[in-house]
């Protein structure tokens, strides 16, 4: 095969030359990416039905992350303008990185929501406005910010709820993640899963407490039997 520049492209990759996808056709290979493994990935140059291109990965437009060349999201963005004049608010902007924290693979965040599995569900995911309706409903103001209750749960009704920001902030990556069988906490995380207060998780944490210490009944100062734990 060849690039778009017409140079040789070493490789056994698929030819998708001319195959369209939501509004992206596949013109030809861009460049070739090389990952220290040694794995060769095609990056294609496509062409956008608006005119725009794009150079990115045949998988992510196959599996329907990749559709345009970016003008949809504009559309989109503009549409919402249109249609509730919310586009430019704290709660748009709540959706927005939801979204992209559970499907967009690049997104920093991806790695601790939609590779874990965690979804949105499909009343939200398609609508801003069935979104907002709940959130309005269901104690939203510009001070509180979306949790869900069971952590390892989807984005939906029945597992979200508000809180207010600076309570959530305890819940970031910067608090103590605690490693409990394979598996990190936060103090929040552990607060919702086995009903001990954060402060006394907090307190625990203080005084050299690890893994499973962390989470024993209220009155059990520590186990017997201790996990391979840690504290991070």
């Amino acid at each position: 095969m060849r690039d778009r520049n017409g140079r040789f492209v070493k490789g056994n990759f698929k030819d998708r030359s001319g195959e369209k996808y939501g509004r992206l056709t596949f013109v030809s290979i861009d460049h070739v990416h090389v990952s220290p493994s040694g794995e060769r990935t095609p990056y294609w140059y496509m062409k956008c039905d608006c005119g725009g291109t794009r150079i990115g990965r045949a998988a992510d437009v196959l599996n329907g992350h990749t559709k345009s060349c970016g003008c949809l999201q504009k559309e989109a963005t503009s549409k919402a303008r249109k249609i509730h004049g919310e586009a430019d608010t704290r709660l748009y902007y709540i959706w927005e990185n939801m979204k992209k924290r559970c499907y967009y693979k690049n997104n920093e965040k991806y790695k601790n929501y939609g590779e874990r599995g965690i979804k949105i569900c499909d009343e939200w995911l398609e609508s801003y406005l069935n979104f907002s309706e709940w959130a309005h409903a269901n104690g939203y103001n510009d001070n509180m910010t979306i949790e869900r209750i069971d952590v390892n749960g989807d984005y939906k009704p029945s597992n979200c709820t508000w809180i207010p920001a600076a309570k959530q902030a305890l819940n970031k990556t910067s608090s103590k993640l605690v490693l409990i069988n394979g598996e990190k906490y936060s103090p929040i995380d552990l607060e919702k899963l086995y009903g001990i207060p954060v402060k006394t998780i907090y307190a625990r944490l203080s005084r050299g407490d690890k893994g499973e210490d962390v989470i024993r009944p209220l009155g059990v100062r520590r186990f017997y039997k201790k996990a391979n734990t840690e504290v991070t």
